[in-house]
């Protein structure tokens, strides 16, 4: 745990989280393939504990979210944070200009390889709901690690293929909301949806309604009883998006342009992302764009060891999605490549 996130918190309010507990409850009862797999479900439980004891409006410095679902480009550790502090160091830490230069190579990226039209990319800048722990500003505007990952993965989409037509996305696994949070913001006519497992679907919502409102975006308290989740009655409703269960994916109808899954794939197992991938396909006209690892997350060797059962690797995409053709890869520029060999790849899709 970091000394540096042992900020001040708040208890979280009455009305806050009868919402996850709600999720929680309904996820138990959920079909196997919807609810946590083997990497999640520890996570989940030390998420769920930091929400209760320390509420959501800090959830970006929590110590899970910086551990599961909140990247940072880099964190210190205890002993630096207490070094540092004892030294009096004044100004930005090492680590943080360390930080700053990848952030300002992925800025860059991003600014040489965007076009005009949408998705809009050029303006967006990112909120400070949740209090960020690493957020970098560029031209006035503000950058989180998560922000630009998905920002150069738009980027290399718009570059491969014509992306004028995008309006409605959907997305698998979207963590805090980022990826609603760029779309939404650039443009008025965009729709996102976000399918998540709880209690990462709370967050999202939390963040997402900060951000844009309560009544711009659709929880779990509008859609739970819904027997079918129109996409267009849901605009007609005058939201802007919506924070869905991932057992309610198989209710959802509408058309999509484009489907996203950053990392989150890669957490689950091969059978749970060929069933996503089947009721995806279905749902999107356009395009796909993944980023996940090439070779699959670590398997757990120990019972008490967070990992997955069996890995997905680049070769199970190429097979679920068999409707779409590859068209795009990349692990350098748009993705990252590790010292160690490790390869995040970012791919781009079109439908056959």
């Amino acid at each position: 745990m970091h000394p540096g996130l042992l900020v001040s918190w708040a208890m979280p309010t009455p009305t806050e989280l009868p919402l996850l507990q709600t999720m929680l409850a309904d996820a138990a009862a959920a079909p196997e393939l919807y609810r946590p797999t083997r990497f999640w479900q520890p996570c989940s439980d030390l998420i769920v504990a930091e929400l209760e004891t320390r509420g959501p409006a800090s959830f970006r410095r929590h110590p899970s979210a910086l551990r599961f679902f909140v990247p940072v480009f880099r964190r210190a550790s205890p002993i630096q944070r207490q070094l540092a502090s004892a030294l009096g160091f004044v100004g930005e830490h090492p680590w943080q200009r360390r930080a700053r230069v990848i952030a300002e190579r992925e800025f860059a990226i991003v600014a040489a390889a965007d076009k005009p039209g949408r998705p809009q990319l050029a303006a967006f800048s990112e909120s400070e709901v949740g209090r960020p722990d690493e957020q970098f500003v560029f031209e006035g505007r503000r950058f989180s690690c998560s922000a630009l990952r998905y920002l150069r993965m738009l980027a290399l989409l718009k570059k491969t293929v014509d992306t004028h037509a995008v309006r409605n996305v959907l997305e698998i696994g979207g963590g805090f909301g980022t990826l609603g949070e760029i779309l939404l913001s650039g443009d008025p006519d965009a729709f996102y949806v976000n399918v998540d497992i709880p209690p990462l679907s709370f967050v999202s919502s939390y963040y997402l309604r900060q951000v844009f409102g309560a009544d711009a975006i659709a929880t779990y308290d509008h859609t739970r009883e819904l027997e079918v989740i129109d996409l267009d009655q849901l605009r007609g409703q005058g939201f802007r998006g919506a924070v869905l269960c991932a057992w309610q994916l198989p209710k959802l109808r509408g058309s999509f342009e484009l489907f996203v899954n950053s990392v989150s794939f890669q957490e689950m197992e091969p059978r749970v992302v060929e069933n996503y991938s089947a009721l995806v396909q279905a749902l999107v006209s356009d395009y796909v764009v993944l980023r996940n690892s090439v070779k699959g997350k670590t398997v757990a060797s120990a019972a008490d060891e967070i990992g997955v059962v069996e890995p997905v690797v680049r070769d199970d995409y190429l097979r679920f999605f068999e409707l779409f053709e590859r068209v795009a890869a990349d692990g350098t520029i748009f993705g990252d490549t590790s010292t160690k060999g490790f390869v995040s790849e970012v791919t781009v899709w079109k439908k056959r």
